[in-house]
């Protein structure tokens, strides 16, 4: 397929931290037919990143990760993958991904693979990700081996997503990543994405580095948010993966 696989970067703001690591990230894609990667920014910050020698994306002034992933998704490709620009993918992730896509053909909308979580201070892995997806199915009866359910979703949903690879005509299908649930939205999107009959699967190898515990991360900035708030996130993710639509959310003050 000369298509396979579009590998997103999303990028909201640039300075010469992320300009380093961003050359990083992109030495790590895959360099193998079919295998296309892109930058996906708002428009202020185009023509800087362009300069890096990347591929960019920019029909929005929007800085919203969900918005950065949506606008790069092009659905000539099977797959497209989110690389975040502090991260990198293993040597051993198109092997991998080539694989279950023989096994899986269409059949699994979406695969993740395990990973790698790398503190940014001491450059050493502390754990890794979305490898409870087998735990969860060898000790319960929620789902199948290497498979995350719905239900089982209920209980946990805390994975990595950035690394797995989506299939992009299931992806549109389902509505895409929304903007309008804030810090939850791939718990949302997975809860939406199974209800409506995709599978998610997660190659046991573990094929993605993912930096953790960088100042300015979306994760460190989720840490500010009050615990209250990010309860009423959660349980807002939990209601509207009802709804294919990207419904706006008035909050109460």
């Amino acid at each position: 397929m000369s298509k396979f696989v579009r590998i997103i970067i999303p990028i909201h703001e640039f300075n010469a931290e992320v300009e380093s690591r961003l050359k990083d990230a992109i030495a790590s894609v895959p360099k193998e037919e079919g295998v296309d990667f892109v930058v996906s920014c708002p428009k202020s910050i185009a023509d800087e990143i362009a300069k890096v020698g990347a591929e960019v994306v920019s029909e929005t002034e929007s800085s919203c990760f969900q918005d950065l992933v949506n606008q790069a998704v092009d659905e000539d490709y099977k797959y497209f993958s989110v690389l975040e620009f502090d991260d990198a993918i293993n040597t051993n992730w198109y092997s991998n991904v080539k694989k279950y896509d023989s096994i899986m053909g269409d059949g699994c909308s979406v695969m993740l693979t395990i990973s790698d979580f790398i503190d940014d201070a001491t450059d050493r892995i502390v754990k890794i990700g979305n490898e409870i997806a087998w735990w969860n199915a060898l000790s319960s009866e929620e789902s199948d081996l290497g498979y995350i359910s719905f239900d089982s979703l209920s209980s946990y949903g805390d994975y990595l997503l950035s690394g797995g690879v989506f299939l992009t005509k299931d992806f549109v299908k389902v509505g895409k990543l929304k903007r309008n649930i804030p810090c939850y939205f791939w718990l949302e999107y997975m809860l939406r994405a199974t209800f409506n009959g995709q599978k998610i699967f997660v190659i046991p190898k573990v094929c993605y580095s993912h930096i953790i515990n960088r100042k300015g991360s979306l994760s460190s900035k989720f840490a500010e948010i009050k615990e209250n708030d990010l309860k009423e996130y959660k349980n807002l993710a939990k209601r509207e993966y009802l709804y294919t639509e990207d419904r706006e959310i008035i909050f109460e003050e």
